[in-house]
């Protein structure tokens, strides 16, 4: 805890800054705790019955975010502050926000929530992005103040198991 009030000093001090974190790390944006907790890529979704696959050209990751409400008061509407702060960035700077198309309505989603103190819950969050893109991260991007930003970004690796 310590440790990541130091660096979100550090980089409200320098006035922009990147931490790098990876799948399972849990990122300190008060009054919320957010851990990315798995990312999948599957090759369609399912929605009831009917299987959903991406567009042409294009492939689905899905992560799976938990949100706790560390603060001492509730929260209401948490799904709005997540939704314009998180984005996917791959090898070659191309960003990507998450899908809110209709299509994908009731399929995989973070739904808009209330969190009282002390509180989490769990919700995934949907992209579609081009099949070539590589080394994605994903990207929780916190502004504070004028000109200041921290910028969260989880990198998107697979552990190699041995």
């Amino acid at each position: 805890m310590k440790r990541k009030f130091i660096l979100i000093l550090f980089a409200f001090l320098l006035g922009c800054a990147t931490l790098n974190y990876r799948v399972g790390d849990t990122i300190y944006n008060y009054p919320l705790e957010v851990t990315l907790k798995a990312f999948d890529n599957p090759a369609f979704l399912r929605k009831g019955t009917e299987k959903v696959f991406p567009h042409q050209k294009q492939k689905f990751i899905i992560v799976l975010l938990e949100i706790q409400n560390v603060g001492t008061e509730d929260l209401e509407g948490i799904g709005s502050l997540v939704w314009d702060k998180i984005y996917l960035l791959d090898n070659q700077g191309y960003k990507y926000n998450p899908v809110t198309s209709y299509r994908y309505k009731s399929i995989y989603a973070l739904k808009r929530i209330d969190l009282s103190s002390g509180e989490k819950t769990k919700g995934q969050i949907l992209f579609e992005i081009p099949k070539q893109s590589k080394g994605l991260s994903l990207i929780y991007k916190y502004e504070y103040g004028y000109k200041n930003k921290v910028e969260f970004e989880w990198k998107l690796e697979r552990e190699n198991k041995k």
